[in-house]
């Protein structure tokens, strides 16, 4: 049972998905609906915006937020008095989203809604503590579309993504996209205390960082002007340098701080996978030139389900589908929650299993 699993072992979980209508809400209700039945005590909020009837891009019928009795929902107070949910108040929390301070309710009966929560890490951190107070099992944190940098990942204890055709119908290009998320998603953490005591003190202004060992040589500022920053410092080949970017880490950005001639160790350093919007391309001339691409917090991954419905072209055949990205993402779980079925890797085949 994959909700008690994960009240087993955390307090918040975050549910992504690898492109938009990829299964991320099913996920969620499906979570939700499973914590009811065990008796699991719930809360829920989004980064952004989820829940919604419409998506707000394509116009298409979404499927919603379902809320139970007793479960506990974060969200905008815009959107508790134009829903039909039946709550009562518990506290508001003082944060604000753009639809309005987001307030902590209780559901007293069955109904819909739409989340709107924080819009940063900080924010979700902050509003887990607000939670705190009352008391739950698990908190489930939708995280919007094409929010990654600014989402739930970096502020829960764990995250579960969502894999489905709408992201790519051809299957070959889908588990290519696959294969370089999970990449970025699963990268290690930085394993070096004096230079992580370093980050701590670089200004929040500054925009990248290069340390020569664990000292910083080079600081390049938001309000730098192309050039004004000074040279880039000289490598030698026994130095050992660290490029640390806490923003976004872009390809048109590798291609500017990417020294041309790499000395002997040089790590790319980022706050974690959620700041990472590389191609295939860069992270293949990362490896050829011998260049480590580390984070300082890592994103732990419990789970990956699969949704073979594409809004174009129909449902691919699920068993494939769950056994395909199955391969490419053990030893973490991956399911099929529509069919109850969970991939179970064996030496001789490939098989399934139920839940």
């Amino acid at each position: 049972m994959l909700a008690q699993d994960l009240a087993n072992r955390f307090r918040s979980v975050s549910i992504i998905g690898l492109g938009k209508n990829t299964g991320k809400t099913f996920t969620f209700n499906y979570l939700l609906r499973e914590s009811r039945r065990l008796g699991l005590s719930t809360a829920i909020t989004s980064i952004g915006l989820d829940g919604e009837e419409r998506d707000t891009i394509t116009g298409r019928a979404k499927p919603q937020v379902v809320v139970y009795p007793g479960q506990i929902v974060l969200t905008a107070s815009s959107l508790l008095t134009a829903s039909s949910l039946d709550y009562e108040v518990l506290a508001a929390t003082g944060i604000a989203s753009r639809l309005g301070e987001i307030i902590i309710v209780r559901a007293m009966g069955l109904g819909r809604v739409v989340l709107a929560g924080p819009s940063n890490r900080s924010e979700l951190e902050q509003l887990q503590e607000k939670l705190e107070p009352f008391p739950h099992d698990l908190l489930l944190v939708d995280g919007a579309f094409d929010r990654r940098s600014l989402s739930a990942p970096a502020a829960t204890d764990t995250t579960i993504l969502a894999v489905g055709t709408e992201a790519a119908w051809d299957r070959e290009d889908l588990l290519g996209r696959l294969k370089l998320q999970w990449q970025l998603l699963t990268l290690s953490a930085l394993d070096n205390q004096q230079l992580l005591s370093s980050i701590e003190t670089i200004p929040n202004d500054a925009k990248l960082v290069v340390f020569c060992g664990n000292t910083p040589q080079h600081i390049i500022y938001h309000s730098d002007s192309p050039g004004t920053g000074g040279s880039w410092p000289t490598y030698t080949e026994q130095g050992i340098y660290t490029i640390f970017v806490p923003g976004m880490l872009t390809d048109g950005l590798l291609a500017q701080v990417l020294p041309k001639n790499v000395p002997t160790s040089l790590t790319l350093l980022v706050p974690d996978a959620t700041h990472l919007f590389l191609s295939r391309r860069s992270l293949d001339i990362l490896t050829h030139r011998g260049v480590s691409l580390k984070v300082l917090r890592q994103v732990h991954i419990s789970a990956v389900t699969v949704n073979p419905y594409s809004s174009r072209f129909g449902c691919a055949e699920p068993l494939s589908l769950l056994q395909d990205v199955g391969r490419v993402v053990e030893p973490v779980p991956c399911y099929d929650l529509n069919l109850g079925l969970r991939y179970v890797a064996k030496e001789d085949a490939d098989a399934v299993s139920h839940r």
